[in-house]
């Protein structure tokens, strides 16, 4: 516990650090001013809801948007903003947006499954236990209706059938096939909108958690190999743990990335590594932040600056590598390239498994 808190307060004075020797947060900031009469103006939202549930999104939307902007610079109010509710106000500050292609985060700047996950676990641990149908039930519930917040979209709704299925099964004492029940809410999510098959957001949401599920555990085995001592290390280890599910995510995602926007980044997997850890942090005392300033403001202030703090070292992380040009590089994957690829990848370990299988029954023979 000490560590954590010591890790904090480093954290808290680096960045006062930075801000003292001059480091201006407003920089990134669009020209353009999204403020009227104080009030931030969504430019998404539709001026006549046609629904009660539209109605209610609109006004929680720019309520927590208000807040953040009030109290947070720019971009660290937009990496909030897309973290918590899904809010593509990144690309508002288009210096920092070019900065997080660079650097191959951009993705970290969405509601995705993970945060699912995290409201999940939350509910569950306010509640005292996943064993109880009612709690697994109003957990749903809860995390269904933050989905629909943040737009629906295909990372959050697959990461929450995917979710539901698994903490149903751990009801009934099942251990589910992580790849089973992937393909399965895949399946659901196609049957019920089948042009989400060419769906940018779905295919790499699908590849990523599929390459996680096939491949993080043989990454992390490979780069333990690479430095014994890891092994020798007391718990776990934070930065190996990003490291290795970045690149792991990387097997499967980079050539659809390639494909589509013919530009793949170099120093991904290290960016990520480095600043991943920030965003939990960033959810959870974020959402704290924005409740609290909603009900008692004159807290607000005070809370900003301790969800300022990973922000900014997101923020400074990122804006440090992207400067280099090398960061990224132009590289796009034809369509046969592409299906050699994961072609591949299918057949290589299938090969691999018919060899080894040989080579141990010949053993035995002999």
């Amino acid at each position: 516990m000490h560590k954590i808190i010591w890790l904090i307060l480093s954290a808290i004075l680096i960045v006062r650090i930075f801000h003292t020797l001059g480091y201006n947060v407003n920089k990134w900031k669009d020209t353009r001013s999204y403020e009227k009469g104080g009030y931030y103006v969504n430019e998404s939202v539709s001026e006549s809801p046609n629904s009660i549930w539209q109605k209610w999104d609109d006004k929680v939307t720019n309520r927590v948007t208000r807040i953040a902007r009030r109290y947070l610079p720019s971009p660290h109010s937009e990496l909030l903003l897309g973290l918590l509710i899904g809010l593509d106000d990144i690309k508002k500050t288009p210096l920092y947006y070019e900065t997080l292609i660079q650097t191959g985060t951009v993705h970290v700047v969405v509601v995705s499954g993970y945060n699912i996950t995290l409201v999940f676990n939350f509910i569950i641990s306010l509640l005292g236990t996943r064993y109880k149908i009612r709690n697994i039930i109003f957990a749903e519930t809860v995390t269904f209706l933050y989905a629909l917040l943040s737009g629906l979209e295909p990372p959050v709704l697959r990461a929450w059938i995917m979710g539901s299925v698994i903490s149903l099964g751990k009801y009934y004492g099942r251990v589910l096939d992580a790849k089973e029940v992937l393909i399965f809410s895949a399946y659901i999510m196609m049957l019920v909108q089948p042009q989400l098959i060419t769906s940018i957001s779905f295919q790499l949401s699908f590849l990523a958690t599929l390459s996680l599920v096939l491949y993080n555990g043989r990454v992390k085995t490979i780069i333990k190999q690479i430095k014994p001592e890891i092994d020798r290390s007391h718990g776990n280890n934070v930065f190996l743990d990003d490291l290795a599910s970045t690149v792991s995510a990387q097997i499967l995602v980079w050539p659809v990335i390639s494909y589509y926007f013919g530009r793949v980044s170099i120093l991904s997997p290290l960016v990520n590594c480095l600043v991943l850890w920030t965003v939990p942090l960033s959810t959870v005392v974020g959402s704290i932040f924005i409740f609290v300033a909603s009900v008692v403001p004159i807290l607000g202030q005070a809370l900003a600056w301790f969800v300022l703090v990973p922000l900014d070292i997101f923020v400074i992380t990122t804006a440090l590598f992207g400067k280099y040009k090398f960061a990224s590089v132009s590289f796009k994957m034809e369509g046969k390239s592409l299906f050699l690829y994961y072609s591949a990848l299918i057949i290589v370990p299938h090969l691999y498994k018919c060899f080894h299988r040989n080579i141990k029954s010949t053993t035995k023979d002999k």
